[in-house]
């Protein structure tokens, strides 16, 4: 429940969250053509016919994994051939093989004039107080993180626990 895409990019784009839009797309962009170059340079630079997953999954396995499924071993077939095209290290390479283009500069869009001319008032609202929230709140069914083990107070002149010194009311 926690693992799910969306967690994890909102995790991801902490950093940029406070930024204005345009900021937060270039820096979704940038973000984005990192994790796709370094996975091309990964597929790349893989020699098996497989992906690194299944040829992990397979390696020491393979004939007991597809004995067990009695799926072809009986009968000679390679594990390649009963392994589908997207497991395969062409259909990995062909996925992050395409480029990612640049953001182009905004002031290069062509903008109609009645947009251009619009007068954008911000909405009539007040912000509460304080400090405004970073984290998000866990959704329903979220398991909240363990909180630290809580020490009760101990006081400084009579070492007695469950008061401290401002508070003490035992006798000198």
């Amino acid at each position: 429940m926690t693992s799910n895409i969306a967690g994890q990019l909102n995790n991801a784009l902490v950093e940029g969250r406070s930024s204005p839009i345009i900021e937060l797309v270039m820096f979704i962009q940038g973000m984005m053509t990192r994790w796709f170059s370094a996975r091309r340079k990964k597929a790349n630079k893989h020699q098996g016919l497989m992906t690194i997953e299944v040829d992990s999954a397979g390696e020491g396995q393979q004939d007991t994994m597809w004995a067990c499924h009695d799926c072809g071993h009986n009968i000679g077939l390679a594990y390649e051939t009963m392994v589908g095209h997207w497991y395969k290290t062409v259909a990995w390479r062909e996925t992050y093989a395409c480029v990612i283009r640049p953001i182009g500069d905004p002031r290069d869009e062509s903008i109609p004039e009645d947009v251009r001319d619009a007068m954008l008032m911000p909405p009539l609202t007040k912000r509460p107080p304080g400090r405004r929230r970073t984290k998000r709140f866990p959704s329903t069914g979220e398991m909240p993180s363990p909180k630290k083990k809580t020490v009760s107070n101990k006081c400084g002149r009579c070492r007695v626990e469950g008061h401290n010194r401002t508070n003490c009311t035992v006798p000198i």
